[in-house]
C-alpha cells in the first residue's frame, strides 16, 4: 500500500514507557480506510514489535515509519539551500 511497502523500520513508543522506543516490523496492512470520530481517514497497520515486557493490549502510543536512512549524511533546512545556476548551495 504505497510508501508502506518500502520501510526498511519502524520505531515504536508506547505511553506506558515513556523513556523507551521499541523496533518493530509491518506484520500486516488492512486495505481498507477506517474513518474516525472526528472525520479523519486512517490504514490500520498491525506491527510486530520486539522484546517488549509486559505489553498491555490497547496501549496506545505512536509509531514512526521509516522509508529510508543515510549514515552520516547532512540534514539541513530547505531554506538553507541557495539555488544559483541550476546548482545548490
Amino acid at each position: 500500500m504505497g510508501k508502506l511497502e518500502s520501510v526498511e523500520r519502524v520505531q515504536v513508543s508506547l505511553d506506558i514507557y515513556p523513556t523507551k522506543t521499541f523496533n518493530a516490523k509491518i506484520k500486516k496492512v488492512k486495505p481498507q480506510v477506517v474513518t474516525s470520530a472526528s472525520g479523519s481517514g486512517a490504514i490500520t497497520v498491525e506491527l510486530k514489535i520486539s522484546k517488549v515486557e509486559r505489553f498491555i493490549d490497547g496501549a496506545s502510543g505512536d509509531a514512526e515509519f521509516i522509508i529510508e536512512e543515510k549514515q552520516g549524511a547532512l540534514v539541513a533546512p530547505k531554506k538553507a539551500i541557495l539555488k544559483k545556476d541550476n546548482k545548490d548551495f
